[in-house]
């Protein structure tokens, strides 16, 4: 792919878990012990999954933007309350809904997220859900959505592996723009000859990057030694992939051929940290689709809005901040340093 030249993106085609789930708030900080029984509060919070976190706000600020773009999730929901919500929500925002099917023989896919007072915290989520009859097939029959050169394929995880491989082979069949993101284990267990040449842009965490790395090898020195560690690891199968590693509060990295980049996490209200690497990477994506360099040191990027859409998706209670739209980005945006990214969104475009 030529990085060089600009892409007019018309399609945004994806797949990823569909569901929702419930939030505990822990009443001890120590870490969970085997075999521990721990008291929890419920919290009056909404809980989504990937596919839906990431293309909520993808759609929403496209559509307002008015930047011609068709968000197009593919996944599958059960004939349930919980499925039904999920379509709703989606079609709602404006998502085209075709290949988000509800199947009878299996649930809506469902998690338990777990938090310690500070916001931090974990899933549990259902492993036999309606997400995981997601198959190769599935994939193969939306092939035609996906328009030569014209689009972005995003692959995330919650559904089997095979079937998110599959799709990341025909958006490179197609000349689309690949985005991918795995589990731990996912990323122990993957056969990187086959799977990093398929990505564009690759989305981690630390644990992820960490379980990037070859096993035995020296232990890096610090954030910076890990990105540039990840890199040396990732891009002698894939030169111009490009990577990001967020961190929580303590910022995140991204690192491509010009180089490593930091940003520290803004001082904002934080009310719920589940879900803020899913807003993190729709930044990214939008960023792609506004034509936005990766990494820029003074001026917008797509490295920069993701820091900003991650920001104010943490104020929120809910994992999906249903008040982020384009005129609440634009406000928060022109209230902190934002490289004139307020002024390139209100326009649809970059600068000339």
């Amino acid at each position: 792919m030529d990085r060089e030249t600009p892409r007019h993106y018309t399609r945004i085609i994806g797949t990823g878990g569909i569901g929702t789930g419930v939030i505990y708030r822990l009443e001890a900080d120590a870490p969970l012990l085997p075999n521990e029984s721990r008291l929890a509060h419920r919290l009056d919070q909404k809980d989504f999954c990937k596919l839906h976190i990431v293309f909520h706000y993808l759609a929403v600020l496209c559509g307002e933007a008015g930047l011609g773009v068709r968000i197009i999730p593919v996944g599958k929901v059960g004939c349930d309350g919980e499925g039904e919500e999920c379509r709703s929500l989606m079609e709602k925002a404006c998502m085209d809904i075709r290949y988000v099917t509800a199947t009878p023989d299996k649930p809506t896919l469902q998690s338990v997220c777990f938090q310690f007072s500070n916001g931090t915290g974990g899933n549990i989520t259902e492993s036999r859900s309606a997400s995981s009859s997601i198959s190769v097939s599935d994939m193969e029959g939306v092939e035609k959505e996906i328009d030569r050169d014209t689009s972005i394929v995003v692959a995330l995880p919650e559904v089997p592996l095979a079937s998110r491989i599959q799709l990341l082979e025909l958006g490179r069949k197609h000349g689309a723009l690949n985005a991918a993101s795995f589990t731990v284990e996912e990323v122990k267990s993957l056969d990187r000859e086959e799977v990093l040449p398929l990505i564009d842009i690759l989305a981690l965490n630390l644990e992820e990057a960490e379980a990037l790395l070859p096993a035995g090898g020296p232990e890096p020195d610090g954030r910076n030694g890990l990105c540039e560690a990840v890199r040396e690891t990732v891009t002698p199968v894939q030169p111009c992939i490009r990577i990001t590693i967020t961190g929580g509060g303590n910022g995140m990295y991204a690192c491509s051929q010009e180089g490593i980049a930091f940003l520290p996490s803004l001082d904002v209200p934080v009310q719920n940290t589940a879900g803020a690497g899913d807003a993190f990477l729709s930044g990214i994506i939008l960023g792609e689709v506004l034509a936005l360099p990766f990494i820029e040191k003074k001026g917008p990027s797509s490295f920069a809005l993701g820091r900003h859409l991650a920001s104010m998706a943490v104020t929120s209670k809910d994992t999906i901040a249903f008040d982020l739209n384009l005129s609440s980005l634009l406000r928060f945006l022109e209230t902190h340093d934002s490289g004139n990214l307020a002024a390139i969104l209100e326009r649809g475009h970059p600068p000339d």
